[in-house]
C-alpha cells in the first residue's frame, strides 16, 4: 500500500509540474519577439530570420542521432519525409521569416504535452490528444497575441502552430514506443461530465474571444467598444476553474462508479474493459518497473 501511495504522490506533483510547464510555455511564446527583435538590433533582419531554419535542422539532425542511439528501426527515418515536407510548406506560404519560429516552439510544445498527458492516459489515442491539445494552444497563443498591444493576430499562425504540432506528433510516434491500451480516452469522457462541461465552456468563449479580436484588429487594435467586458469575465473565471481541475482532477470524473461494473479479472488473465477503464483513472501511472503481464 505505501508503495502505491508514494507512486501516487510522485504522480499528482508530476501532473502540477508538467502541466504548470505547459502553461508558463504558452504564456511565453508570444514573447519570443523579443528575443528575434533583439537578434535583429544587434545582427540583421537577414541572420534573425536563418535562426528559425537552423533550429529547425538541428532538431532533424538530433532526431536522426536518437533514433540511431536508441537502436530504432531505420524505417523510423522515413518520418523526416513528411516532417520536412510540412515544414517546407510551411515556409514556402510564408513570406515573413520571423514566423517561421512557430514550427520549432510547437514541435517542443507537443513533447511537453505528450509528457503530461502520459501521466494519465497511456492509450493510443495519446497521439491524438497530442495534436488536439497542441493545436488548441496555438488559438489560445494567438489570442493572447491579439490582446497584447504592438502584436498581430491572425488565422495563418494557428493553421502554423497546428501544422508544427503535426510534426512533433510524428517525431513522437518515430521516439516513443507505441503505448499499450485502445482509444479509450473517447469512453472517459463520459466519466468526467463535469470536466467536459468546462472545456465546452472554454471552447465556446475561445471562439467569442477570436471573433471578437478579429473586430479589435479592424478597428485599429483599440479594445474600447469592440471587445465586449463580459467576455473578458467569461475568459477569466474559465482560467480559474481551469486550475481547479487541473489541481484536483479526481473531483471531476467518476471511475470508482465505473469500475464496480466490472468484476476483478482472475489472476494472470486480462479484461480489456477493466483495462480500459484503468487507463481513465485520474491516478492511473505507469512506472518504470510495474509488472505488467501483457
Amino acid at each position: 500500500m505505501a508503495p502505491q501511495m508514494r507512486h501516487k504522490e510522485i504522480g499528482s506533483m508530476l501532473r502540477v509540474l508538467l502541466w504548470t510547464l505547459v502553461a508558463v510555455y504558452t504564456f511565453l511564446l508570444p514573447y519570443l519577439i523579443v528575443v528575434y527583435n533583439a537578434i535583429v538590433k544587434h545582427f540583421s533582419a537577414a541572420i534573425a530570420g536563418k535562426v528559425p531554419l537552423t533550429i529547425i535542422i538541428v532538431m532533424e539532425v538530433v532526431f536522426s542521432i536518437v533514433v540511431l542511439a536508441l537502436k530504432k528501426n531505420i524505417k523510423t527515418l522515413i518520418l523526416l519525409i513528411p516532417c520536412t515536407i510540412i515544414a517546407w510548406i510551411l515556409i514556402s506560404l510564408e513570406p515573413n521569416p520571423n514566423k517561421y519560429i512557430h514550427i520549432p516552439e510547437y514541435v517542443v510544445m507537443s513533447w511537453i504535452l505528450f509528457e503530461a498527458l502520459s501521466i494519465d492516459y497511456r492509450g493510443r489515442g495519446i497521439f491524438l490528444l497530442v495534436f488536439i491539445c497542441g493545436a488548441s494552444l496555438g488559438v489560445v497563443d494567438e489570442v493572447m497575441q491579439g490582446i497584447l498591444p504592438g502584436r498581430f493576430y491572425g488565422w495563418r499562425d494557428m493553421i502554423m502552430n497546428s501544422a508544427a504540432t503535426v510534426i512533433g506528433v510524428l517525431t513522437l510516434v518515430g521516439l516513443r514506443t507505441t503505448p499499450a491500451g485502445d482509444w479509450t480516452w473517447i469512453g472517459c469522457l463520459k466519466q468526467c461530465k463535469k470536466g467536459l462541461g468546462i472545456t465546452l465552456f472554454g471552447t465556446a468563449g475561445a471562439a467569442m474571444m477570436c471573433v471578437s479580436l478579429f473586430n479589435v484588429k479592424a478597428h485599429g487594435g483599440t479594445f474600447d467598444g469592440s471587445y465586449p467586458g463580459w467576455l473578458q469575465v467569461c475568459s477569466g473565471l474559465f482560467v480559474v476553474i481551469g486550475s481547479v481541475v487541473i489541481l484536483f482532477p479526481g473531483h471531476f470524473s467518476m471511475p470508482h462508479r465505473q469500475l464496480q461494473r466490472f468484476k476483478p479479472a482472475q489472476s494472470g488473465s486480462y479484461s480489456p474493459s477493466l483495462d480500459s477503464v484503468s487507463a481513465c483513472h485520474p491516478y492511473h501511472y505507469a512506472w518504470p518497473g510495474d509488472v505488467d503481464d501483457r
